[in-house]
């Protein structure tokens, strides 16, 4: 993404209205598959790294207990 001074436009589409331009441009559909596949792969890695977290937090806390 590029930084601009100009001023930008935004538009919002329906859910309805946004499907057709996804369904009707191949282009357009690739963008947002491949947006949301970043999208899924980023949640996917933070919750891996969230569990691999609060299971050494949990070793670290049985081995506290532990006589």
């Amino acid at each position: 993404m590029f930084a601009t001074e100009e001023p930008v436009r935004a538009l919002m589409l329906g859910a309805d209205r946004f499907r057709k331009i996804v369904r009707e441009s191949g282009d357009i559909g690739l963008a947002v598959i491949e947006v949301l596949s970043e999208r899924l792969r980023v949640a996917t890695e933070r919750e891996a790294a969230l569990r691999s977290l609060a299971k050494t937090i949990l070793a670290k806390k049985v081995d506290l207990a532990l006589p």
